[in-house]
């Protein structure tokens, strides 16, 4: 199927203040998806402010600064799943870590964590909204000391769990398992060797450490958990997807997937794993016989990969966003069936998307934040709501 590219309708737009100096970092919808929050960070001040928007007129409702200056990125924008705080994680001039705690009822920063000099990037929080869990990395020289960072939300207080000297483990490839006991993260050892954490969350112990032979190390999204917590799935850097008991760290099962995988995306039901590709291609790989599908071919035109995958809540179909020559390009595929899939594009180069957990007014909404221009002189400027109207996205888009 070849199909041609259609638009979805676009129902508000929100735009950062202060163009062409501020951009959009991250954003999130609250699990109850009555609110939504944007983080942004005027490059020219140094400072970082999170919006709240109305989720369907993109209005802000309130705006909570962060911290006024020295700040010169920043990453991931999570509410935790009672709809009490959001936390933002941001980077200064000094390369110092910090994850600030808003309080949603209040609208107010509450508290700022700072977990010092340490490349952390990317974080995610226990399912109980107790711990936040982050991997950062120290560098001396040609050697590598990376350690996992857990923070009490209540309290402060940050524990440490090393994963041994010269061990380079990049702070997005990791992924913690649903009921909040496991953590899974890749790394790449200086002597040539590649090594694979199975980490007890909860004791703060390393379950298991394996050398793996051609483990993917470099990839965010390298690494998910099935929703029952029972396994990881992680990429391989050759053409593998490997298999891994969540509970002993051991390897179960290795799935030859053809090309080089990129990133991984898992249906909540556990029905299908889904990889993507170098070569711009998807691989349907049902967790029942872990065999994969034939590869389906992604883009309509040359591109650079797929930067960000979300999937339905019911596992019907899944979104993909891929950069391409002349920007970026959104697919829909339908859930069993890779063949049927529509094309999306604006013309533009998007980052993100997100899909609000919860109808609001009777009605879905997809959001999608990217930037008018080259990708190397802007970021992210514009967030657009668009309004999907049936809990199916793919029977829309295929309509639209």
């Amino acid at each position: 199927m070849s199909p041609s590219p259609v638009n979805w309708p676009i129902t508000a737009t929100y735009t950062v203040p202060s163009l062409p100096s501020s951009i959009i970092i991250s954003f999130c919808t609250t699990p109850d998806g009555k609110k939504l929050f944007i983080t942004y960070l005027n490059r020219s001040s140094g400072s970082i402010t999170v919006d709240e928007l109305d989720p369907v007129s993109l209005s802000v409702n309130a705006t909570i600064n962060l911290a006024s200056s020295g700040v010169i990125g920043g990453g991931p924008t999570v509410a935790s799943l009672d709809n009490e705080y959001v936390y933002v994680l941001y980077i200064n001039s000094s390369s110092d870590v910090f994850i600030a705690k808003i309080q949603i009822s209040s609208q107010t920063l509450v508290t700022t964590f700072s977990l010092g000099n340490n490349s952390a990037t990317y974080f995610v929080l226990s399912p109980d909204g107790l711990k936040i869990y982050t991997f950062g990395y120290y560098v001396f020289g040609t050697l590598y000391f990376t350690t996992l960072f857990t923070v009490n939300t209540s309290t402060g207080f940050i524990s440490y769990l090393s994963l041994g000297d010269n061990t380079f483990a990049p702070s997005q490839n990791f992924a913690l398992t649903p009921n909040g006991e496991r953590l899974c993260v890749s790394g790449y050892h200086v002597s040539g060797h590649y090594n694979l954490y199975v980490i007890n969350a909860i004791s703060n112990s390393i379950v298991s450490s394996l050398e793996v032979t051609g483990l993917s190390y470099t990839i965010s999204g390298g690494v998910v958990s099935s929703t029952d917590s029972s396994v990881f799935y992680v990429c391989g850097n050759t053409s593998n997807v490997y298999v891994v008991n969540a509970n002993s760290g051991s390897i179960t099962n290795t799935i030859t997937v053809g090309n080089t995988p990129t990133s991984l995306a898992l249906l909540p039901d556990n029905t299908i794993l889904y990889a993507f590709d170098f070569a711009w291609a998807v691989v349907a790989i049902p967790t029942s016989t872990l065999i994969p599908s034939s590869p389906v071919s992604l883009i309509l035109d040359s591109g650079i990969g797929a930067n960000t995958v979300i999937v339905s809540a019911d596992s019907s179909y899944f979104i993909a966003c891929f950069f391409t020559r002349y920007g970026s390009q959104i697919n829909g595929y339908e859930a069993t069936n890779l063949n049927n899939w529509s094309n999306v594009s604006y013309g533009s180069f998007y980052i993100n998307m997100a899909i609000n957990p919860a109808k609001q007014a009777g009605i879905y909404y997809l959001y999608i934040d990217g930037f008018e221009g080259t990708y190397d002189t802007y970021g992210p400027q514009l967030l657009y709501a668009i309004p999907l109207n049936s809990s199916s996205l793919f029977s829309i888009v295929m309509i639209v």
